[in-house]
């Protein structure tokens, strides 16, 4: 995977993703009933020749689906319209 970014600077298929919820410890950070995270996932820098205007939403569903395949099964239906 770093061999990918750093070396080849290609989007990795095998992406790593790092997810933070800082209301898991403070729940002050969000309203009460709410919840706040973001998930960080490493790529190449800018000069890779990455065409992001291709590339942005094909990765975005890829790692959406990683994570409602895995970790967070349900956050989808947690989503909602009204703001948290």
């Amino acid at each position: 995977m770093l061999a990918d970014i750093f070396e080849r600077k290609i989007l990795a298929d095998d992406f790593s993703l790092y997810l933070h919820r800082p209301t898991a410890t403070d729940p002050s950070l969000a309203p009460e009933g709410c919840d706040a995270f973001y998930v960080l996932s490493p790529v190449p820098h800018l000069q890779s020749g990455t065409d992001w205007n291709i590339a942005a939403e094909t990765y975005r569903r890829a790692i959406a689906r990683e994570l409602g395949s895995t970790i967070l099964p349900t956050w989808k239906a947690r989503l909602s319209p009204r703001a948290c």
